[in-house]
């Protein structure tokens, strides 16, 4: 904002004149053009004086022109003998001059101001100078589109910044701590705030999820594992690490924290064509084209309204707020398959308290076929945990796998529990909550580890293992003497059914009677349903 300064006055074309030199030759211009106004009047409505008053009218008119074209050659002289000069005062920016000199405050103090409303109320800015502190490490730019989000932020939406301002104190320390780790600014934190406001279960329509809300193509390119068990893009943790991989590479890409927030957000192949399509490093350039999407346009915006927020909240109004604790946890390697309830019981908590730490735990189970590192409270005591654990497990199942059972017409939760020997809460620990049976596909059958070896320990005694459907004898070539059991293969018959029949998994019945399991295949019955361990 340009301001006249005391003793000089800013000419036309910006110079500045000292003695008042050029204020007298700009009011001798103007008393010329006044006159030649007059007289020009004057001719209009008076006939008889037509020809005296037109002629002094041109002359008038060329001595204006001559006075007009001497005030400029010597503006012209005085700048380039090195006067200092001012960009030119248009009516607008004059305007707002006009409006900051009558109320006393210097536009020097203002690096950004609104304009006046229709309603004329003239409210202050709420960015100041002050707000460029040395730890704010992501280079701010002070103008309109960051006040108004200020403003938005601290009115419109109070409540729900205040609760992401909550949401910061639990999960910034060790946000900032991978951060740094990798070598990168604290402030990339609140990328995350206005991803996602700090919510570890936050979803979007287009199937982003986690804090850094990335989407499962990209998660898994930054090595986030997204499976039927498992969302590491819900780990605070791990999905952190994978955000500061991925802002590395946009940095080292484009050179600019706006552009790397941009590309993170619109993805960086749209940045980089609209870089060369403009020709310009310069977010604030290519934002004004307007080509770049609404929600991109205003994503640096409010990262730099939420950074100078969230550094001084007492400043903008959010004094008293809740005390939380940091978000600090234990972790400890248990085996797969284990219930959530078991791992509670376990840790002496409770199933929301182990939810809570370990977002990314889809099913109610840690994943099958492998050891599983699982969070826990600070304050446990982990050698007590795991010899609770360990007496807990010998008395309770544990999911050592699963079977995935095609969903046929007419099937239904009862007809699938029966026919497996399972119960609906046993389908619960496995499967989406709630569940729901769609014709075409899957649901996920547990196979425990105590049924295992219950099955195991029949299979060693033979003797008592019978069949009231035993129609045709099919002997076992590994076991000559033992009696065997009958059974007559129907059509439609699966190596899992028959399993569940019986009460043993596939892999037991596989290994009693290799000729079973030819005659499925010579008999051309349709054959489905074989299990699948650790699925992922």
């Amino acid at each position: 904002m340009n301001r006249k300064a005391p003793g000089n006055s800013v000419s036309l074309m910006g110079g500045h004149d000292s003695g008042g030199k050029k204020e007298i030759d700009r009011g001798f211009f103007h008393v010329l053009h006044a006159t030649y106004i007059r007289i020009t009047v004057l001719t209009v409505f008076s006939t008889k004086r037509f020809l005296p008053a037109f002629c002094v009218a041109l002359i008038l008119l060329f001595c204006s022109a001559v006075f007009a074209t001497a005030v400029f050659s010597s503006e012209v002289r005085g700048q380039s003998a090195g006067q200092s000069t001012q960009p030119i005062a248009w009516p607008d920016t004059a305007a707002e001059d006009q409006r900051f000199s009558s109320s006393g405050t210097g536009a020097e103090n203002h690096p950004l101001y609104l304009p006046v409303d229709e309603t004329g109320e003239n409210e202050e800015p709420l960015i100041e100078e002050s707000d460029l502190r040395k730890n704010i490490n992501i280079p701010l730019v002070f103008n309109e589109a960051v006040d108004y989000y200020i403003r938005y932020f601290t009115t419109t939406k109070r409540k729900l910044f205040k609760k992401w301002l909550i949401r910061e104190k639990r999960y910034a320390p060790l946000m900032k701590e991978v951060l740094r780790e990798h070598g990168l600014p604290d402030d990339l934190i609140y990328l995350a705030m206005i991803e996602s406001g700090f919510n570890l279960r936050a979803y979007s329509p287009k199937k982003a999820a986690g804090p850094w809300q990335f989407i499962p193509e990209t998660g898994r390119r930054y090595g986030l594992l997204v499976n039927h068990w498992v969302d590491e893009r819900r780990d605070i943790q791990k999905s952190t690490v994978a955000a500061a991989r991925y802002l590395q590479e946009l940095f080292d890409q484009f050179g600019c924290w706006y552009l790397a927030a941009a590309g993170y957000n619109a993805g960086e192949n749209r940045i980089d064509r609209l870089i060369k399509r403009y020709d310009t490093m310069d977010f604030w350039q290519i934002r004004a084209y307007n080509t770049l999407p609404r929600e991109t346009r205003e994503y640096v915006p409010q990262l730099i309204a939420a950074a100078i927020i969230a550094k001084d909240p007492e400043k903008y109004g959010f004094g008293e707020m809740e005390i939380v604790p940091p978000f600090e946890f234990v972790k400890e390697t248990i085996p797969g398959g284990v219930p959530l309830k078991t791992i509670a019981k376990a840790a002496a908590s409770d199933v929301p308290s182990i939810k809570a730490l370990n977002p990314e735990i889809r099913r109610g189970i840690t994943p099958p076929g492998e050891d599983y590192g699982i969070k826990l409270p600070i304050e446990i005591d982990s050698e007590a945990f795991r010899s609770t654990l360990t007496s807990v497990l010998n008395e309770e199942k544990r999911v050592v796998r699963v079977i995935r059972h095609l969903i046929r017409r007419r099937d239904n939760i009862r007809k699938i529990t029966r026919r497996y020997g399972v119960s609906k809460a046993d389908l619960a620990l496995v499967n989406c909550s709630p569940l729901r049976l769609k014709r075409g596909g899957f649901v996920f059958i547990p196979r425990f580890d105590k049924t295992e070896r219950q099955v195991t320990n029949a299979v060693a005694n033979t003797a008592g293992f019978r069949s009231t459907m035993a129609q045709s004898t099919v002997r076992s070539k590994t076991s000559p003497g033992r009696r065997t059991v009958t059974h007559v293969v129907k059509k439609g018959e699966t190596l899992s059914v028959i399993a569940a029949k019986y009460n043993m998994d596939v892999r037991t019945l596989k290994s009693i009677d290799t000729i079973l399991i030819r005659r499925l295949i010579l008999t051309k019955y349709h054959v489905s349903n074989l299990p699948m361990i650790g699925f992922s």
